[in-house]
């Protein structure tokens, strides 16, 4: 186990790096149902889990943050097996936390918005502090170092996220952020730089942002939380295998619909990658075939692998 927690290094000013990106990498290796996104892969490939840990570890992670994504009661309910639930998350756990031990990095459990959360109703929110409850538990029985709770697009689910691990967490930290999508604020009208400072002042160990944006569109956002935190920013950016900047690209729109290919750096990197477009225009393939256009809404599924990386930095 590592010596150093994560208030530690955070209070050292130690920058932390996440290397993650499960979901999508599983399903780009055909191991993971898109639509559904339920991490199966969990109990079908455990093997396969823990060589993606010990993949991102090796690229510089000092995180191994537990695959239980998605792996919430209702995800499991929809597919028809929430009677894995339990197993599903214990064995998610321990192979991070196994992988964390050899390697000497931090483990964390993983919440995420539950689909189920609704504002002023009573029922769903119980339902969802339930879900919480039990996936936050197994992490402190299970040896997480910390909590991430991520992916949320408005302040409720996202403060209700920080109360259950605050409440049964027995201790451990919380790292709360949002996913951004077409416009710059929560779903319930809220400045991001408002609701970090919210969780932040609700007792967050650190907030911000995760995937949802490249960086092109990412950096106005964090300048926006850096002014309005006291303390760190947590970011988790889409970025390129290549430098963009160095290459011609093609002319395309800055902000597409969001649900149809995500984001101008998702379509670039789709382009650049899987369409042949940059090997041919770089002159490192002939061109005498053109491959035919990519529909926005496939651009998911030919993605070159790419780890996003959350990154916790203290503004200079």
């Amino acid at each position: 186990m590592t010596s150093k927690s994560l208030l530690q290094r955070l209070q050292d000013k130690e920058d932390i790096v996440v290397a993650e990106g499960y979901l999508f990498e599983f399903e780009r290796r055909g191991l993971l149902k898109a639509g559904a996104f339920v991490p199966e892969v969990v109990i079908e490939r455990p093997d396969l889990v823990k060589n993606l840990h010990e993949e991102f570890v090796n690229a510089g992670s000092d995180v191994c943050l537990a695959f239980t994504y998605y792996g919430h009661r209702e995800k499991l309910r929809v597919i028809g097996r929430e009677g894995d639930l339990e197993k599903l998350n214990r064995d998610a756990l321990k192979i991070a936390r196994q992988v964390a031990d050899d390697t000497g990095t931090l483990m964390a459990g993983d919440l995420c918005n539950t689909t189920v959360y609704r504002k002023d109703n009573k029922e769903a929110i119980e339902t969802t502090e339930a879900m919480f409850k039990e996936q936050i538990e197994w992490a402190v029985e299970e040896g997480a170092d910390y909590v991430v709770g991520e992916s949320f697009s408005e302040l409720g689910e996202a403060m209700l996220a920080l109360e259950c691990i605050n409440k049964y967490g027995n201790g451990l930290p919380a790292v709360i952020s949002f996913i951004s999508h077409a416009v710059d604020n929560t779903s319930d009208g809220l400045a991001f730089g408002v609701a970090c400072r919210r969780l932040e002042e609700a007792g967050a160990a650190a907030v911000g942002l995760n995937c949802g944006r490249g960086p092109k569109t990412m950096l106005p956002l964090i300048r926006e939380i850096r002014q309005a935190c006291k303390e760190r920013g947590l970011f988790r950016l889409t970025f390129l295998r290549m430098p963009v900047d160095e290459v011609k690209l093609p002319t395309l729109p800055e902000k597409p619909n969001p649900w149809a290919c995500s984001m101008w750096d998702y379509v670039v990197a789709t382009l650049l990658t899987t369409s042949g477009w940059w090997r041919r225009n770089m002159g490192v393939d002939p061109p005498p075939v053109d491959t035919p256009p990519i529909c926005p809404s496939t651009l998911f599924l030919g993605r070159t692998k790419a780890a996003r990386i959350l990154t916790s930095r203290r503004s200079k």
